[in-house]
């Protein structure tokens, strides 16, 4: 396995790791709704059994709410410090001193905190001063923590979330999220924008953590929508990330898709840079998208062959283990 492999299988990995969850707390919200629906009694009268159905709903809401955000959290902290370790590793053309001066004011405020605050329990000054040293110093040795870059903001509405990653030198990600037709197209549905959405997102999840209530709550559609919003969210950060790393490591592109063949699930591409075969990782990248897949089959001028070494500019067919669209670019790393 390359490097680059083994970080783009770490922020798919994180990815799937919050798909999981989320489609575990969308099971139990249709578990309890089964049982209320189904007025099952513990030998309460009807009042007793519509007051306990009432709170099951409102549990349900909130638990929803806080477990949804804590994954959606988790996920963000998680895929930056891969994005941290990557730039650690590689020495990209980002700015560093800028890095550096983020960091230095990162740590400076934990450092105020790290006795007293739980939040950075996990940290300690010795380890964290040695790396403030080490960006300072630029000894292409640094272990760059998460925390210092998150330490004074708090709710990750778009804002806030467009500026972490400013501080992490991920630029543009609003105007990603304005043209991933997947994640747009979801937020449609609900009369949102991604703006929005989550922002009415977190105003909910606010307002049950701190124990209080003013806005309508959600019934079991909504909630699930919600779910799969906070995916979809998170589909498109991964993609991001992944598109962000694979245009700052070595790559060759071999084609770029020029048909879409929709009974075949193949696709047609020129080729003439570099050999490749069935089973290797490419990557696909357009218009704010970003996959990782494997080819699984390649076929040229009719016939099925396992691998190709181009000499001259060669029109191909092949599969792929994800979708692809028309105009997408193909790459292997190097």
């Amino acid at each position: 396995m390359t490097k680059f492999n083994q970080y783009s299988n770490e922020l798919s990995e994180k990815f799937d790791d919050l798909q999981n969850e989320i489609t575990q707390l969308k099971s139990l919200l249709t578990l309890n709704e089964w049982t209320r629906s189904n007025q099952i009694s513990l030998g309460e009268d009807a009042p007793q059994l519509t007051s306990r159905n009432q709170f099951s709903k409102l549990f349900d809401y909130s638990s929803m709410l806080l477990n949804l955000y804590s994954s959606y959290e988790d996920f963000i902290n998680e895929s930056a410090r891969i994005w941290l370790k990557f730039i650690s590793q590689q020495k990209i053309a980002i700015d560093y001193d800028k890095l550096a001066t983020t960091y230095s004011y990162g740590v400076a405020l934990i450092l105020q905190k790290i006795d007293t605050s739980p939040r950075y329990a996990n940290l300690n000054k010795k380890d964290l001063i040695k790396s403030l040293n080490d960006a300072i110093f630029d000894t292409r040795e640094t272990v760059f923590f998460f925390e210092p870059f998150s330490a004074d903001l708090n709710n990750l509405r778009l804002a806030e979330l467009e500026n972490l990653c400013a501080r992490l030198q991920l630029t543009n990600i609003r105007n990603w999220f304005e043209e991933d037709i997947g994640l747009l197209k979801l937020c449609e549905e609900s009369d949102h924008t991604v703006e929005s959405r989550l922002k009415d997102f977190i105003e909910r999840r606010n307002e049950v953590a701190h124990g209080r209530r003013t806005s309508e709550i959600y019934a079991l559609g909504p909630l699930k929508d919600l779910g799969n919003f906070i995916v979809e969210l998170c589909r498109s950060i991964t993609e991001f990330l992944m598109s962000k790393m694979l245009f700052n490591w070595s790559h060759i592109e071999i084609g770029k898709i020029s048909e879409k063949l929709q009974k075949a699930d193949a696709y047609i591409f020129k080729t003439k840079t570099h050999a490749f075969s069935t089973g290797v990782d490419i990557y696909i990248a357009g218009k704010s998208r970003c996959k990782k897949a494997k080819i699984l089959e390649i076929q040229v001028n009719g016939f099925c062959t396992d691998s190709l070494v181009p000499f001259y500019e060669t029109e191909v067919g092949a599969k792929f283990s994800t979708e692809a669209f028309k105009k997408d670019r193909l790459f292997i790393m190097d």
